[in-house]
């Protein structure tokens, strides 16, 4: 038997070991890549959960703002149904404006105290924004406007898949201190991305949670104050800021002025005293007991005539600053403030039209628009609501005619036609010139402070508080 040599045995192979190291450094660096995109994808989802929390805060906050603005636009606005909308129906006594509904102001003293539900507890009206049908031109709110006898509004959430933001509103009275103002109110609005009652709830506080619902949360609050439609009330029954033209004959014109605080001034004018005296043929002025008629007229007063004391000014006519003298600002200011009602007397209109004027815009002053003449011909105004008329064109008066308010006068060379026993009770104030006409006419203006008073601090256009605005997210 013979044996290979030991040198001819070929070596043993080594190439199945040679594929397991390579396996292990694959392996090592799947798994280095692998928790790489791990750390990747948490910061994205991280990145996701930040946008998505940003978008719904963001979405809460516009809808809180969103709130406030639409609430501010409701106060100075007319009446409404419980949906909120304009209301139409005019016989409706449930129909109020918003402020109506959610405010009560003084007439006397100006104090606004918000209503509350007949269940304690401020009454929130609230509003959902629908997505769900038709285009984005077609989105809209849709509102609740409950009566002070419901505490909360009830809302359908809209659907589909698109936002679906809510807010919720309420009206609180601000702080009473010492010297304070009274006319503010607190605006609160509170919103969450979707409508939920636990989230719609007052008030929220920054440590508040929502039960971890995940909706967008935020409240914001603003102090709004009620400027009022009249700054300064007249100082005297009649003020006319040109000149008063004699009476016609037979013609008559009472003023009446027993307000002690008044200092019973019944004509109040910039014109010369005339040369007949200070008490013109055919009127009878009337004041404080015991005061001769003559010591009620005030003439030839440079106040009533304002001059150009600076730059601003001289831009304004003399008719301008006058008016500025009553209602605070220049006309174009005050005739472009919200809500501001307005009846249209190009052609002529009558008491009917300003009466159902007063009726839809609660709480606001009418301007008369136009040169058509203005045809009293029935009751205008009464204590409880009185006008406050600006008026363009001339006024005729029917027999047996009252007008409870104040009448403003804007015409140059206004006239008056008096066609039997007319009454105004507050006061009448002409811009430039007056006449009137009627020779059998009887007019009698007896000034009133509580209807002058209420025209000043119960009517006007609610605004902010400059600096009051907050908000917590």
């Amino acid at each position: 038997m013979t044996r290979q040599p030991f040198a001819s045995i070929p070596p043993r192979s080594h190439r199945g070991q040679q594929g397991a190291a390579t396996l292990i450094v694959v392996m090592l660096l799947f798994f280095i890549i692998s928790m790489v995109a791990a750390y990747t994808s948490r910061n994205l989802i991280f990145e996701q959960r930040t946008s998505a929390n940003q978008y719904r805060t963001t979405q809460a906050f516009e809808a809180s703002e969103a709130g406030l603005e639409w609430a501010l636009a409701q106060l100075n606005a007319g009446r409404i149904t419980n949906t909120c909308t304009p209301s139409t129906d005019d016989a409706a006594a449930t129909h109020q404006s918003f402020a109506q509904r959610y405010l009560a102001v003084d007439a006397v003293s100006g104090v606004i105290t918000p209503r509350a539900a007949s269940s304690g507890g401020a009454v929130q009206p609230r509003c959902v924004f629908d997505s769900s049908s038709g285009t984005p031109a077609n989105w809209t709110w849709n509102c609740a406007c409950p009566v002070p006898d419901a505490a909360t509004a009830g809302l359908t959430a809209p659907g589909g898949t698109g936002p679906a933001p809510a807010f919720a509103l309420r009206l609180r009275q601000t702080l009473q201190v010492v010297g304070a103002r009274t006319d503010l109110v607190q605006l609160e609005a509170i919103s969450c991305t979707r409508l939920d009652n636990a989230c719609l709830t007052f008030p929220l506080t920054a440590t508040d949670d929502r039960g971890g619902s995940g909706d967008g949360v935020a409240a914001t609050n603003v102090v709004l104050a009620l400027r009022g439609a009249l700054t300064r009330p007249p100082a005297g029954a009649l003020t006319v800021a040109g000149t008063l033209a004699d009476l016609p004959g037979g013609a008559t014109l009472m003023l009446n002025n027993q307000e002690a605080t008044a200092s019973g001034l019944t004509l109040h004018t910039a014109a010369a005293v005339p040369a007949s005296g200070p008490v013109p043929t055919g009127v009878t002025p009337r004041g404080l007991p015991g005061t001769p008629p003559a010591s009620t007229t005030q003439w030839a007063d440079s106040s009533l005539a304002p001059a150009s004391a600076s730059l601003a000014s001289a831009v304004l006519s003399t008719q301008d600053r006058r008016f500025a003298q009553f209602f605070g600002v220049r006309p174009a200011t005050y005739f472009g403030q919200p809500g501001m009602a307005e009846v249209d007397c190009s052609a002529g209109c009558a008491a009917a039209d300003i009466n159902l004027a007063l009726l839809r815009n609660p709480g606001r002053a009418i301007r008369v628009l136009g040169a058509g003449a203005l045809l009293i011909d029935a009751n205008i105004g009464t204590a409880a609501v009185p006008a406050l008329l600006i008026v363009e064109g001339d006024v005729t008066f029917a027999a047996n005619v009252t007008l409870v308010g104040m009448i403003y006068g804007r015409k140059p060379n206004w006239s008056w036609t008096v066609n039997g026993a007319a009454t105004i009770v507050g006061a009448a104030v002409a811009e430039d010139n007056l006449t009137l006409a009627g020779a059998s006419g009887a007019m009698a203006i007896s000034y009133d402070k509580p209807t002058l008073t209420a025209l000043r601090v119960s009517y006007g256009t609610f605004v902010r508080v400059p600096g009051s605005w907050k908000d917590f997210q």
